[in-house]
């Protein structure tokens, strides 16, 4: 049934899903796993998914545990174990273990 305003593409085994301006993932067997409580959220990526609460963004897991702050502006899915990201206006590549290299 027609349950969400958005689906996105199944990545990692979870696709991103939009309820009532809410980001949210669910599983292959349709279960909200994540709670739709994100304002913006990117697909999963080397285990990790780029999520936005209100200006701030951050990586949670698939456990919906934050791995990295809601401390940026904007930011790009992991690829090859490097993301990058924004704030203060300024670029930086950012590693899963939190290091920022300054771009």
């Amino acid at each position: 049934p027609t349950m969400y305003d958005e689906i996105f593409a199944f990545k990692e085994d979870l696709a991103v899903v939009e309820i009532e301006e809410k980001c949210g993932f669910i599983d292959k067997e349709n279960n909200m796993v994540i709670p739709a409580d994100y304002d913006l959220a990117m697909s999963f990526s080397e285990g990790l998914a780029l999520v936005c609460k209100g200006e701030k963004c951050g990586y949670i897991n698939k456990n919906n545990e934050v791995v990295i702050p809601f401390e940026y502006d904007a930011g790009t899915p992991f690829e090859e174990g490097e993301a990058k990201v924004k704030k203060d206006g300024k670029w930086a590549t950012l590693t899963k273990e939190g290091q920022l290299t300054w771009i």
